[in-house]
């Protein structure tokens, strides 16, 4: 059996049908391999960082592997961005990278900069951004190592994993029965301590406004029925990060908003003034309490859940921490907190800020359309299950602010690394794992320009893909930063930065396109949702956009601009606790 069958063969066995690249000499037996093999389709993108990010989609769109190849040198190189993004967010992907010949695989000692053509050290280059990588120089290891970074990938907090195969060794013939086998058992998994979990439950019943915030690590309550069945007994209100957004319906009457700097107002004052805060999968990040992580959640006792104990082992020493996977410790709590009691006034309360401080009426109206709005209304309207892909920039907040994310829908984004151009190949990594849905991608006038070619793949391969543009003639989040902090001088973010006739664009792929130039209606909406091919929705927003709310510097996020007045942020204190005001 040729090498490349085998490791073609061991892909399929965990579900993987769809494997994004760049095709290139150092990597053509897999490819060959993929091509002839039945169950498994190789798609071919126009840049290799847009192929992981499209492996990055195609694992967040229906908790999948994400697969992507890349030949040896810049190919390999150019995956790194993805790469990165899937150690951050901790996505299962693999990544298999050409490697020349290993007769031209420079020696350990030598002290030459490159041997081969294109040859280059990525294993040392991507093992900080990996849970492995490893360079295959004996084809007898190729079973050993497909079983162990398979196994690292999954095991405790996912992440991704990189296999260099160099050209000879892709091609060499192996035995399968003959070669050597990695033993699973010799990592065990993280387990949790149960009298830990008993006093979780106690604190979590003696609470008067107990809170859960849920961050990506609680993924694995997406698709059973565990959280919803909980929250249907209890009055308990839910937050959430930027990743743990699409867990839980939004139209859920239990669930308020994010959480963050840039998150809804009403969401982080549930966190300033609950007395129990059940963290669970989030890695509660300075985006997310402000810059001084002692006065988040500070007057709460706080319930910290994480699998990663190193994540554990930085959290402030007043949280009670507990080492274990998400759906392992709720499931212990559903099964055992018994009768619940809490009051359903405090989740009253929140959803009263909800509906008093309306996340589209923060926006300061103007000439052009609201984003707020759009995204609201396009999500609101929008019957179908849909997938949701997001850049990064001011799109991102707009869009974790006010979409409705419902029940089996999916918001994809780019957490902890933030890499603009990833949202356009997300979306179509999220449309091969799950075809059925619509896909809706959200980008800037910025992010669209770093992946633009994949508008190009976009059409190849007839992917039905709403691509919504808020062109704001400008890098938005940058520009506001520079108004406040340098002065307005604009560099790089209006001066030096232009963006293409879009129309002109879209034609060129042929793509349907649109415009909107002012505040939207529902009739454009649905214009919008009943196109069942390609589309490029440009909408037009003023180059003064920005987000409210919005951090205030060296303040608290339950403190963001526009700041309230004195009077209101009062009345806010004594509703929270249920008292009359004085």
């Amino acid at each position: 059996m040729k090498l490349a069958d085998y490791v073609v063969n061991y892909l399929k066995k965990y579900n993987i049908k769809v494997v994004f690249g760049y095709q290139g000499s150092s990597v053509a037996h897999m490819i060959d391999a993929i091509s002839k093999s039945e169950d498994i389709v190789y798609i071919q993108t126009l840049h290799e960082q847009a192929a992981a990010f499209a492996a990055n989609g195609y694992s967040l769109g229906g908790q999948n592997i994400g697969a992507a190849l890349a030949c040896s040198g810049p190919g390999a190189i150019n995956l790194m961005n993805g790469i990165a993004n899937a150690y951050y967010d901790s996505l299962p992907c693999i990544f298999i990278t050409g490697q020349v010949s290993t007769s031209g695989i420079r020696g350990k000692d030598s002290r030459i900069r490159q041997l081969g053509f294109q040859e280059t050290d990525i294993v040392s280059l991507v093992s900080p951004i990996t849970k492995y990588a490893v360079t295959i120089m004996n084809k007898e290891d190729i079973a050993y190592q497909l079983e162990k970074a398979f196994h690292l990938m999954l095991d405790g907090r996912s992440g991704p994993v990189v296999i260099d195969i160099p050209h000879n060794i892709q091609a060499s013939m192996i035995e399968p029965d003959s070669l050597r086998h990695f033993n699973t058992e010799c990592e065990p998994e993280v387990s949790c301590i149960f009298d830990e979990m008993e006093k979780s439950i106690e604190i979590l019943k003696m609470a008067q406004r107990p809170l859960i915030l849920l961050g990506s690590g609680a993924r694995g309550l997406r698709d059973t029925t565990l959280l919803e069945s909980f929250l249907i007994n209890s009055n308990i209100p839910v937050v959430s990060s930027y990743l743990g957004k699409d867990i839980l319906d939004n139209q859920s009457n239990n669930y308020v908003g994010v959480i963050g700097a840039y998150g809804n107002r009403y969401a982080n004052w549930a966190v300033k003034y609950c007395d129990v805060l059940l963290v669970m999968g989030s890695r509660v990040d300075g985006r997310q309490t402000g810059d001084n992580i002692e006065c988040f959640a500070c007057d709460a006792k706080v319930i910290y859940v994480n699998v990663d104990i190193d994540e554990i082992n930085e959290k402030p020493v007043r949280y009670y921490k507990i080492c274990s996977k998400v759906f392992d410790y709720f499931s212990y709590v559903c099964k055992n907190i018994g009768e619940l009691t809490w009051s359903k006034e405090w989740l009253n309360t929140l959803n009263n800020w909800k509906n008093r401080f309306r996340h589209w009426e923060e926006y300061a109206l103007s000439e052009k359309s609201n984003p707020n709005k759009f995204i609201y209304e396009l999500t609101k309207e929008n019957e179908q299950k849909f997938i949701m892909t997001t850049d990064v920039g001011q799109n991102q907040i707009w869009t974790n602010a006010s979409a409705i994310i419902k029940k089996d829908c999916y918001l994809i984004q780019s957490g902890g690394l933030g890499s603009m151009g990833f949202a356009l190949p997300a979306s179509i990594g999220a449309y091969y794992a799950n075809p059925q849905k619509e896909i809706i991608c959200i980008c800037g006038d910025g992010g669209l320009q770093m992946n633009m070619q994949e508008l190009g793949t976009i059409t190849l391969n007839n992917i039905p893909i709403k691509i919504i543009v808020f062109n704001n003639e400008s890098l938005g989040l940058i520009r506001v930063y520079q108004e406040k902090a340098l002065s307005s001088n604009f560099e790089g973010s209006v001066r030096g930065f232009g963006s293409p006739n879009f129309e002109t664009i879209a034609k060129a792929y042929n793509i349907e396109y649109m415009k909107i130039t002012d505040n939207i209606n529902a009739d454009k909406i649905q214009n919008i949702l009943k196109t069942k091919s390609s589309v490029l929705v440009e909408v037009c927003v003023s180059i003064k956009s920005t987000c409210y709310p919005e951090p205030t510097y060296q303040s608290t996020i339950d403190n963001q601009s526009m700041i309230l007045e004195d009077k209101e942020k009062e009345r806010i204190r004594l509703e929270a606790y249920a008292k009359k005001e004085i």
